[in-house]
């Protein structure tokens, strides 16, 4: 996808680096003291591997949507969504 990058690829505005990925083992230290990282390279790959395929699917899920161009809602679709809660 041209332009846009997965979030681990770089850093982005809300962090001066890239965050790095931290695997706890919460049946051990359930105040999420040590990271396990070194103990275990090879979750840390697998889980990269996972957020990196779901960022991917996400894109293209998203680029299935487009802006409504400024369509007005008919006043049963704001009626639902009053109803739902998503507007007042």
């Amino acid at each position: 996808m041209a332009g846009t990058r997965c979030p681990r690829a770089a850093a982005g505005p809300w962090f001066a680096e890239t965050p790095r990925l931290l695997l706890y083992d919460l049946g051990d230290d359930r105040f999420v003291r040590h990271a396990v990282n070194d103990e275990h390279p090879e979750l840390v790959a697998k889980y990269e591997r996972l957020l990196r395929e779901r960022w991917e699917a996400h894109l293209l899920l998203g680029q299935q949507f487009r802006q409504a161009g400024g369509s007005a809602l008919s006043p049963e679709q704001l009626d639902q969504l009053k109803a739902l809660g998503y507007v007042r």
